[in-house]
């Protein structure tokens, strides 16, 4: 009830986001003597977005729902030996996200502040290995067909950035840019732990829609 005096329904706005995920997974093993290092890799996000006034124009409420590519390659390279060895993650998922949005400037260029929280479920989810001699040993790709056997499919975060946009004939036009972490390991084995993080650079467009 207090919820619906506080919301200007009425100039609810919806839109859609899109732009890259740039990974920076807190990936470890917990018992190997290795030292882990990450190939970074430009994954591609889309969403459907939603904004929800509040009456007093300085705070909304952002909704958001969409898909988001997660692809990264971790190096492994044995402190002890020769060899060197690779994981290949691929994840599709489904995110949700609901944003507080901080209206910090209100003039002819709008600058935002964004925090919420975010929910992950890999609904396609793929692992490769590859192993390799540094002096020419033999070089093999495994396929992990169960995914769901090493990791989980739901992950827990949130997101933390800004946006700067301008409004154009009832469209607001924005960037953004964002760090997504997440709270949760997506691993299941004891001795792996994979915590995804990375930042997200987005542009978008919002379609005003007022209701008398």
């Amino acid at each position: 009830f207090i919820f619906c005096h506080l919301v200007a329904f009425s100039q609810i706005s919806f839109g859609f986001r899109t732009g890259v995920y740039i990974p920076k997974w807190d990936a470890k093993s917990e018992t190997r003597d290795i030292n882990t290092f990450m190939q970074k890799k430009m994954n591609f996000e889309m969403d459907v977005i939603s904004e929800i006034p509040f009456k007093n124009k300085m705070f909304s409420l952002q909704p958001e729902i969409g898909i988001l590519e997660k692809d990264v390659q971790l190096r492994y390279d044995e402190i002890v030996g020769a060899g060197f060895s690779y994981e290949k993650l691929k994840l599709f998922t489904l995110e949700s996200t609901l944003l507080l949005k901080a209206q910090v400037l209100r003039r002819t260029l709008k600058f935002n502040i964004l925090l919420g929280p975010t929910i992950n479920y890999a609904f396609i989810g793929k692992k490769y290995y590859k192993a390799n001699s540094r002096w020419g040993g033999s070089y093999s790709e495994i396929t992990t067909p169960d995914f769901k056997t090493e990791f989980k499919r739901m992950h827990y975060g949130y997101q933390i950035g800004a946006s700067i946009g301008a409004d154009v004939e009832g469209v607001h036009m924005f960037l953004d840019g964002r760090f997504a972490n997440s709270v949760s390991n997506i691993g299941r084995l004891e001795d792996k732990r994979y915590i995804p993080k990375g930042f997200l650079v987005t542009g978008g467009l919002l379609f005003k829609f007022k209701h008398k």
